[in-house]
């Protein structure tokens, strides 16, 4: 038995134009399902390692995190220790956005640095950040303490593209 045109299954009139479109069609659309949870990878919270603890800054500015931990002394910005979180995602140049949430134990005695853009000049326990919009593969967002600053539980909540991707408490303490 030969298939082909022989083949009494097979119809003997010629392909038509949109019979040989269609599996080129669904090609393009296998491909573009398969590649489509790497393109919206940002979309999950799961895609982002966050990182929280101390960091340094080194003679140009740049911080880098080298103590993951939840108990920070209440040292102030004056002696230079610096706190914060890090978030790296593996999706190189696909841009995210992200925000951040304090709640304090008490509220601070002012709130100084990026926070005042968005906070009023009498706080509450609840401190929010502005909305971030980046497309770097990694970032790290660094805090000073100021004098006023209460001690305690603190907790931070850490928004990636409107999802909250982390909550992280942490005990502030004097030295």
């Amino acid at each position: 038995m030969t298939l082909g045109w022989d083949c009494p299954i097979l119809p003997r009139s010629p392909v038509s134009l949109d019979d040989r479109m269609k599996y080129p069609t669904l090609l393009l659309l296998g491909a573009c399902l398969a590649i489509a949870p790497f393109a919206r990878a940002t979309d999950d919270p799961a895609a982002f390692r966050i990182r929280f603890g101390v960091l340094r800054e080194d003679k140009d500015g740049n911080s880098s995190l080298v103590a993951e931990t939840t108990d920070l002394v209440r040292k102030f910005k004056a002696t230079g220790y610096r706190w914060g979180f890090e978030i790296t995602t593996s999706a190189a140049n696909v841009p995210f956005e992200y925000q951040f949430v304090f709640h304090l134990p008490a509220p601070p005695d002012q709130v100084t640095g990026d926070l005042a853009k968005t906070n009023p000049e009498k706080p509450g326990t609840t401190i929010s950040s502005e909305k971030t919009r980046t497309s770097e593969t990694a970032v790290i967002h660094s805090f000073w303490f100021d004098p006023g600053d209460p001690t305690g539980n603190w907790q931070i909540e850490i928004w990636v593209n409107g999802k909250l991707a982390r909550t992280i408490s942490f005990r502030v303490r004097n030295e």
